[in-house]
């Protein structure tokens, strides 16, 4: 069971990437990569991938559409103008219902209750809670192929210093020239500094 939103305002349809995951979906190269910035909170996402999903609606609405790939965490499935075109869908505002006839049957898609609505949303931030915060590698390389901005934090095992042996000869060396090499040292390159020493050179 997922959720699924009809929104006129979306020019495209969209499957979440926990949907296209959860499910093994296969996913298709999207023939026109764009960038998108508005389904989540996770900054600007670029769209790469499609992939084709089977879905019903009710026990008479049964139908499959090409979804563009993108991290969502507002529903699992939205189905935007491309679906309602295809459908001829009517948006009745009054009673913020569609209709349309599939196989010549008339079809009447209603919402949910506010009572529904909270009950899948308490659902799904629960489920939430208990995923793990573990990423596997190839969540890792669609996460880098669809943002701009990737913080990673790993776990890298680290030895004690008190275990590092190094030979005695090593040792007396460092010893002798302890007042030569920083505790710290700075990142990157030194600062840019003026000339304190002039070399002239003869040839």
């Amino acid at each position: 069971m997922c959720g699924v939103i009809i929104d006129s305002g979306s020019c495209t349809n969209v499957a979440s990437t926990t949907l296209v995951e959860k499910l093994n979906l296969a996913t298709t190269k999207h023939p026109c990569p764009y960038k998108l910035r508005w389904l989540n909170d996770q900054g600007e996402a670029r769209v790469t991938q499609q992939v084709r999903i089977p879905f019903s609606i009710g026990k008479t609405y049964k139908d499959e559409v090409v979804c563009d790939v993108v991290p969502m965490s507002a529903s699992h499935l939205l189905l935007g103008r491309p679906w309602q075109y295809d459908k001829r869908a009517f948006h009745d505002g009054y009673n913020n219902t569609y209709s349309f006839t599939k196989e010549g049957k008339s079809i009447v898609l209603a919402p949910l209750s506010p009572q529904q609505v909270q009950k899948d949303h308490s659902a799904s931030v629960n489920g939430l809670k208990k995923e793990s915060l573990v990423m596997t590698l190839g969540e890792l390389e669609r996460t880098l192929l669809n943002f701009n901005l990737v913080l990673i934090l790993f776990m890298k095992e680290t030895t004690p210093e008190a275990q590092i042996s190094l030979p005695p000869r090593i040792m007396a060396f460092l010893k002798e020239f302890v007042d030569v090499f920083p505790a710290k040292l700075p990142e990157g390159l030194p600062p840019i500094r003026g000339i304190e020493h002039q070399i002239d050179l003869v040839p």
